[in-house]
């Protein structure tokens, strides 16, 4: 039996000019996917108005620190882990409480990298798990996305380019390329549901 964390959104610093914008539509298809194929899936996934698959266990977070402590506590049954959430890599230094007075000047605003969650899961995974991870880039740089993959221990990264029209996050359907150490392979353009197979196809590959 496969248990698979498919990890999703999770909320973005209150600063909507400097966070990504995603969806949870490409976790939530490889989700239901998994589900479909017989696997206990567990989903933790942020704030969404979509409907959730049916039949997974579902953990819901509102931040990104919380998106790791429930892959961390998840990780040690999970066979397989799929990330297909896209957090923000940075946050505010200092959060103001109240809104912030217009003094008529500039103002500096200090960004902290946020935690680096796929790469922070590496020693609590038991050995033989599967790991896949995804990558937005504004080009398709296979040779950066192969570098997040050893750099996080991945065993399959997807590539996801952020200037395809028809591939964006609110979008149905998906460009994507499977990277592996050795490989990358382009898929053409495919709905969410079918790259979700496509990637559940690799991962039994892999196990």
């Amino acid at each position: 039996m496969i248990r698979g964390i498919v990890a999703k959104r999770v909320p973005r610093p209150s600063i909507t000019s400097t966070a990504q914008i995603t969806s949870a539509r490409m976790g939530l298809a490889v989700a239901a996917a998994a589900f479909a194929r017989g696997a206990a899936v567990t989903l933790v996934t942020g704030p969404t108005q979509l409907t959730l698959p049916h039949g997974v266990l579902v953990n819901r977070v509102e931040t990104t620190q919380q998106l790791l402590e429930s892959m961390t506590s998840a990780l040690p049954e999970s066979d397989v882990v799929v990330m297909a959430a896209a957090p923000a890599d940075y946050m505010p230094g200092e959060s103001a409480q109240t809104k912030l007075p217009r003094t008529g000047g500039p103002i500096t605003l200090t960004l902290n990298p946020t935690i680096d969650v796929l790469g922070s899961t590496v020693n609590v995974r038991r050995p033989g798990t599967v790991v896949i991870g995804f990558a937005l880039e504004a080009d398709k740089d296979v040779e950066r996305a192969r570098s997040k993959l050893e750099d996080k221990q991945l065993d399959m990264i997807v590539l996801n380019s952020a200037r395809d029209a028809e591939a964006g996050f609110e979008s149905e359907t998906n460009r994507t390329t499977f990277v592996t150490r050795t490989d990358a392979t382009d898929l053409p353009l495919m709905s969410k549901r079918e790259v979700a197979e496509r990637l559940l196809d690799a991962v039994e590959e892999l196990l």
